[in-house]
């Protein structure tokens, strides 16, 4: 995140290492072992790169194998064909890789399906005998120019779109018939397994999509339960990934059943990241105010807010920022506010500090740069933003409810 005052961001967490890797050029893929929801079954995807203890980045020739765990037997192996860049695409048309890129995401079932996601953004889906029902060069066979240009963001790491996406194999009765994405803005990639071509029928995805909204709300209320309010040890952050997507999707699909288990979690002050600005360096800074440009996020709150609002629930007036002192290293919890801001917010004047916005409207729903955004509940909802100049608010605006106009909201929870 860049600011007008020069501001360093740093990321303490990341959901989906697909979706959020390095910055730089180098790519990293480190071996990847996982079971099954139910730990039917195990895969293992191990490269020689790995083994070795010198700096290694673009890891290939990987070797997977698909274990039964109750036998410990081998079921399956395939190994990884490719270097460690693609060098050429397919026949025109196809939008596929000759060589095959390295796994960074891995969705199983315990039927034995197995779905891998490469660094070159293929999609290769295995059926329980190891036999590779699906290969699909994903965004570019799965999106339209139109998403591409407006939702993937293009790094020096490559594309990436890929925060609060949920991936997943469809049943149709009893038999899985489909793979599905479901990217942060909600249409739906959908791959038909026998035939390994996506679905653009618009008959036929009205009824796929009818089912996969039952799938999804399914997950949701299974999973959501299984969100952790606090963060104790290494088994409370690995429940998050899939809990994080689960808050995200009880929003958008409007799944008003879900409105308990969403008020516990915004009780949540799990902190994943954190943005801390060098303005506040310079010396007409005032020692111990408080710096509206550094901030940690409490994430799951702020997810879990939004989506209550999003089923038409009022959240409680809890903070998702808390805000730094300058020059000190102590936290500013802001308080809860004495009046509802639908009451109160046009108190707000141009001049104002952050210690004084805080007080009177408690914390900000979104941080955008060099901007604060209120969300205001009421019979016409709408979203005040504040935007500030250096320690000052410099400007007041009235703007349509983000959470639920537009993609924006979505797409800044989701990099």
């Amino acid at each position: 995140m860049i600011q007008k005052s020069l501001s360093l961001c740093i990321v303490l967490f990341s959901l989906l290492v697909l979706s959020k890797q390095a910055s730089a050029t180098d790519r990293f893929f480190p071996d990847i072992e996982q079971f099954s929801p139910g730990k039917r079954f195990r895969l293992r995807a191990k490269s020689p790169d790995n083994a070795t203890d010198g700096f290694t980045s673009f890891q290939k020739d990987f070797v997977y194998e698909f274990f039964d765990t109750k036998t410990n037997k081998i079921l399956w192996t395939h190994k990884q064909k490719g270097s460690k860049r693609p060098k050429q695409l397919a026949p025109p048309g196809t939008g596929r890789f000759v060589d095959e890129g390295s796994p960074t995401y891995v969705v199983m079932t315990d039927d034995g399906w197995t779905a891998v996601y490469t660094g070159w953004h293929q999609l290769i889906c295995f059926n329980p005998k190891g036999k590779i029902k699906v290969w699909s060069q994903l965004i570019y066979e799965g999106m339209t120019e139109t998403e591409i240009e407006q939702y993937v963001h293009q790094t020096t790491a490559g594309p990436m779109w890929a925060g609060l996406s949920h991936w997943y194999f469809l049943e149709n009765g009893e038999s899985k018939t489909h793979f599905v994405v479901r990217p942060w803005w909600g249409r739906r990639i959908i791959i038909d397994l026998d035939s390994g071509k996506l679905v653009n029928d618009s008959d036929a995805r009205a009824k796929l999509d009818e089912l996969a909204t039952n799938s999804e709300t399914e997950f949701v209320l299974q999973a959501l339960p299984k969100v952790p309010t606090g963060i104790a040890d290494d088994d409370d952050v690995k429940a998050i990934p899939n809990g994080r997507v689960a808050i995200f999707l009880a929003g958008k699909l409007k799944i008003k059943n879900a409105a308990k288990e969403l008020s516990r979690i915004q009780e949540s002050e799990a902190s994943f990241s954190s943005c801390y600005s060098l303005e506040s360096s310079g010396n007409d800074w005032k020692r111990g105010s408080i710096d509206p440009h550094s901030y940690e996020t409490l994430e799951i709150r702020q997810l879990a807010q939004l989506s209550l609002r999003r089923i038409g629930a009022t959240p409680k007036p809890l903070p998702a920022y808390n805000f730094l002192r300058i020059q000190e290293d102590e936290k500013y919890r802001p308080p809860t506010p004495k009046l509802k801001r639908s009451a109160i917010w046009t108190d707000v004047k141009k001049g104002m500090t952050a210690e004084v916005i805080l007080k009177l409207l408690g914390a900000p729903d979104s941080v955008l740069r060099d901007n604060w955004e209120y969300d205001i509940d009421g019979d016409k909802p709408f979203t005040l933003t504040i935007q500030w100049e250096g320690q000052q608010v410099e400007r007041i605006r009235r703007i349509p409810a983000k959470w639920i106009e537009g993609t924006a909201r979505d797409e800044a929870l989701a990099f």
